[in-house]
């Protein structure tokens, strides 16, 4: 009977695992990227002077407003590389816990992957031999086709 209850329990986790997996976007991948760029949302409408200076204060660089709004703005730390696999949770932190700070978001990145090398002989090859297979291409029987003009 334990047995028995072994079985549909591991079974059960299974199932479990695989319908959660379709719901989890990063699962897939190998890992997500973190960039070291943040979008910041201050509290009220202060315009870049009061950006400027909570990115003094928190220790990043201002870049400037997100499409031109007065409380959206852009900033990077200059002590985390601009790629990684784990998000910076100390800096999100640190730039939540200013008073002026509404909402701070670490961007994402994409992961970029090199496609590899390929033959150019055996990619021609295959090429002609896919040509050959093709029906030779006949020209129409009209009479008058020479004389058209193509746009």
């Amino acid at each position: 009977m334990s047995n028995l209850l072994r079985g549909l329990l591991s079974k059960l986790c299974v199932c479990f695992y695989l319908s959660w997996s379709m719901y989890v976007p990063s699962l897939g991948r190998e890992f997500d990227v973190a960039t070291n760029h943040w979008l910041v949302e201050t509290t009220h409408d202060g315009g870049e002077e009061l950006a400027r200076r909570v990115a003094r204060e928190t220790g990043f660089t201002y870049i400037g407003p997100v499409l031109g709004s007065k409380s959206e703005f852009h900033f990077i730390h200059g002590g985390i590389p601009h790629a990684r696999s784990k998000r910076s949770l100390t800096h999100t932190r640190q730039l939540r816990a200013h008073p002026q700070v509404r909402f701070a978001y670490q961007q994402s990145g994409y992961m970029r992957v090199k496609r590899g090398y390929k033959d150019p002989h055996k990619l021609l090859s295959n090429n002609k031999q896919h040509i050959s297979l093709k029906a030779k291409p006949r020209l129409p029987k009209d009479p008058d086709f020479g004389k058209q003009w193509h746009l």
